[in-house]
């Protein structure tokens, strides 16, 4: 079994965070490229779909160049095991509703 130390110290890898800032990049690619994949129209824009998917980004963005939380808390919402898997989730579910 992983403890804790051990999961956070690969969370703050370089692997990691050169992963998360990979995956920011490509959320902010398909958000400024892609507009028409998030909606027709601004009537049928969806604000909390994509604001949700927007904080994931620049949550991504934060640990990828390397920022640390001193809560232990905040550093497990923020870690790879967390945010990885819920912005791919944002990001499946913007273009299923679409």
């Amino acid at each position: 079994m992983i403890c804790h130390d051990e999961a956070l110290r690969w969370a703050h890898s370089g692997l990691a965070r050169a992963l998360s800032l990979c995956l920011g990049l490509a959320s902010a690619l398909f958000i400024l490229v892609g507009p028409q994949y998030i909606a027709r129209g601004i009537e049928e824009l969806e604000h909390g779909r994509l604001s949700l998917l927007m904080v994931a980004m620049c949550l991504l963005f934060v640990h990828g160049v390397g920022f640390r939380f001193r809560s232990l808390v905040m550093q497990w919402l923020i870690s790879p095991l967390v945010l990885w898997p819920a912005s791919v989730l944002l990001f499946f579910i913007t273009l299923q509703f679409h």
